[in-house]
């Protein structure tokens, strides 16, 4: 009738045809995960890859589409299209705001990817549809948000930063920063590796089955405890993506990822073989020791370039490319190179030496805080450990990595024994104590003036709390937090005065 008023013609003339190439929108969406194999024609690919496995959407679409496939392909094939659906995070600003193009907080990943400057954000924003109010509206949080632009990040940040926020069932809120911090974490990536090609060169013959020997007789090597520990420790995180991958807890992988890139590998693998790889006029022993750690550093290499692989692709392409060792029989790519599994790792681990190192790491840790204490840099600096007689063999094990991590001289007392008058404590444990003897490395009348000027800071200023506090027009009438914080700050600087007449004191007897 439409039809008939618009070209005024008789009725009997005209006929309605309907294409016959046209479905309704969400029909047709439901048709997909069969349609696009050639369905209802068979075919190999139909054969091949129908059903899938894995649908990756969005929560706000299922019943319109994830119900309609579902249904559709039961209905058509009598098959479940897929397996598991993983529904995605939304992206917002790192206040959690959606992103509109009238808030100006819109990233473009590209911008992200290549880097962008504050004037460029603002160019993007003027260039599109926004009205005039709008667009200086969206400048403003541009200039807020980022004031020198944003830094170049590059894809694999990018991607491993969208990853590290994921928590299932929340939103992501992206802050730049992150994602900037995670391009800092590919050089990291970088310089291990060029330490790596540095110390193996080119002509390095990688221990055939190295992996295998010791995962099926840990003493078929002759390893030393720092490499057995760090081969436990890359076990372990074969273990944790391996969970985090099949329970899609993507955060748990890239955390684990950085604690054994930068915490265990960097910061003290590659630290304590520094002096055994660079030792000059070395042993037969010696040079055994070299091999040992050079094969281990490039198995924690190789595998944790693949592990990695997934979250960052480029880098990891790139680096693992460059290790030693690679034959005529490896793959042409990380790609297709074989994900390590817990099988190929079974067997890796050492309780003795995660024991023994993590010990060490502890100790270093508390030498290295003793240092900051008394601001003693650049000297050689003598630490007297006291520990019970069960721990002292494991102790002395790792003498040598301990000195490395800690930065001075080491000195293993029999149980019982007293360290020298002039040393300064710290705590592992209750059967642990690290002491550095402070005579002659320190300025001791230079610390006790800077100290009192500390302490004087600080006692005026509990003075002044302590009245805020006693007074009841404030406590009355303050609201809980600010009473809550105040309290604290309180309790904080008493704490801060007691260290700080302890140090005095120290120092004080160092004059005498």
């Amino acid at each position: 009738e439409n039809a008939v008023k618009k070209v005024n013609v008789d009725k009997n003339k005209i006929t309605l045809v309907q294409d016959e190439d046209v479905l309704d929108t969400w029909f047709s969406s439901g048709l997909f995960p069969m349609s696009v194999f050639g369905w209802p024609k068979s075919s190999n690919e139909l054969d091949a890859f129908f059903p899938g496995t894995l649908l990756e959407t969005g929560n706000d679409i299922l019943f319109f589409w994830v119900a309609r496939m579902v249904m559709m392909s039961q209905t058509l094939t009598g098959k479940l299209p897929f397996e598991t659906v993983y529904l995605h995070a939304i992206v917002r600003d790192r206040y959690g705001r959606k992103m509109s193009k009238s808030l100006g907080n819109i990233i473009d990943p590209i911008s992200v990817i290549e880097g962008v400057t504050l004037d460029q954000l603002h160019d993007i924003l003027r260039n599109g549809n926004l009205p005039e109010k709008e667009v200086e509206k969206a400048i403003a949080g541009q200039k807020l948000d980022y004031p020198e632009g944003i830094p170049q990040c590059g894809a694999d940040a990018l991607r491993f930063g969208l990853l590290a926020n994921i928590t299932q069932g929340q939103d992501i809120n992206l802050d730049i920063n992150n994602v900037a911090a995670y391009r800092r974490f590919c050089n990291k990536l970088w310089q291990v590796t060029r330490f790596c090609l540095g110390v193996c060169g080119n002509d390095l013959q990688p221990i055939p089955d190295f992996v295998e020997k010791v995962r099926i007789n840990p003493d078929a090597l002759p390893l030393a405890l720092r490499d057995r520990w760090i081969l436990s420790e890359l076990a372990s995180l074969v273990k944790t993506c391996e969970i985090g991958f099949k329970s899609y807890i993507f955060a748990d992988i890239t955390f684990a990822l950085i604690q054994f890139w930068t915490s265990k590998l960097c910061d003290i693998y590659v630290e304590s073989i520094k002096p055994v790889i660079y030792k000059k006029n070395p042993t037969k022993d010696d040079e055994l020791a070299i091999k040992m750690a050079k094969n281990t550093l490039l198995v924690c290499l190789d595998y944790g370039l693949r592990l990695m692989h997934p979250l960052m692709p480029f880098v990891t392409e790139e680096l693992w490319q460059r290790l030693p060792g690679r034959t005529s029989s490896s793959p042409e790519s990380i790609m297709i190179a074989p994900y390590p599994t817990p099988e190929d790792v079974n067997g890796l681990e050492s309780e003795h030496a995660l024991n023994a190192l993590n010990l060490a790491s502890d100790i270093s840790q508390k030498m290295r805080s003793l240092r900051a204490d008394y601001n003693i840099t650049g000297k050689t600096v003598q630490f007297y450990l006291t520990v019970d007689a069960k721990r002292k063999g494991t102790v002395e094990d790792t003498k040598i990595d301990i000195e490395v991590l800690g930065s001075g001289i080491v000195n293993v007392l029999d149980e019982g024994s007293e360290p020298p008058k002039g040393c300064s404590m710290a705590i592992v444990d209750g059967f642990l104590h690290v002491h550095i003897f402070l005579k002659g490395a320190v300025d001791a009348q230079a610390q006790v003036k800077k100290l009192q000027k500390e302490y004087d800071a600080a006692e005026k200023s509990l003075q002044s709390t302590n009245k805020k506090l006693s007074n009841t027009k404030f406590t009355d009438s303050a609201p809980a937090q600010v009473l809550e914080d105040t309290q604290i700050k309180a309790a904080d600087l008493e704490a801060k005065l007691g260290k700080l007449r302890d140090q005095i004191e120290e120092f004080k007897q160092l004059m005498d």
